[in-house]
């Protein structure tokens, strides 16, 4: 009797084993996916992140491919006139923007043209110049870049990247908006980076003053 005892409980124990063991939670099995196309790791010296509490204090997360300066109110508004004489705001980072002195003809740099703006930017597009993937070319459309150039919206033959859907209504390039998660499994690939899919984590470091 001892002996049949003992076997039952050894083939209860490999029962629980197969079936998962104890009791572990979902978040313990959600892995990150493999990266977006096109997501560029960040410096090997900064510890990867997916939300504030994967950084210790005072660091914050950021993401990916965000500058640490892109949380502050920049100095001014693109392409509006700025307060100081003959100046226009420029984005010149990607990130900050600041106000430039207005180009005149013969300012610019080879295949550029000094833009109504006041701006340096490539010349308006055309049938032998057109605009690039992703855009069509509609110079009397008021939401077109320096170019002339507008984006296609994702309801007019723009396919979303993923981790994005398409949603016209809302105020997004080509009408693709993030993707809301609570979880990595939740994404098309990448990962949950505080809320929203993005193409793979983020990193840990300091606000500049």
């Amino acid at each position: 009797m001892k002996l049949k005892s003992i076997f039952a409980s050894s083939t209860v124990v490999l029962l629980i084993a197969a079936c998962g063991g104890s009791e572990a939670s979902d978040a313990d099995s959600d892995s990150a996916l493999a990266h977006c196309p096109g997501y560029v790791a960040p410096a090997a010296t900064a510890n990867r992140c997916w939300s504030p509490s994967d950084c210790s204090a005072p660091e914050l997360c950021f993401g990916w491919n965000q500058h640490a300066s892109c949380s502050h109110a920049p100095a001014c508004t693109e392409h509006l006139p700025c307060t100081l004489a003959d100046s226009v705001c420029k984005i010149t980072d990607g990130c900050t923007n600041q106000c430039v002195k207005k180009c005149v003809v013969g300012d610019c740099a080879a295949g550029e043209t000094c833009m109504p703006s006041g701006l340096c930017a490539p010349p308006p597009c055309s049938p032998t110049d057109p605009c690039a993937a992703g855009f069509e070319c509609s110079p009397t459309d008021p939401d077109a870049d320096e170019r002339g150039c507008r984006a296609i919206a994702c309801n007019a033959g723009y396919a979303c990247p993923p981790n994005f859907r398409c949603d016209p209504s809302q105020d997004a390039p080509h009408g693709c908006v993030p993707v809301e998660c609570k979880r990595h499994a939740d994404c098309d690939c990448g990962g949950c980076f505080n809320g929203k899919c993005a193409a793979g984590p983020g990193w840990c470091g300091q606000q500049p003053p």
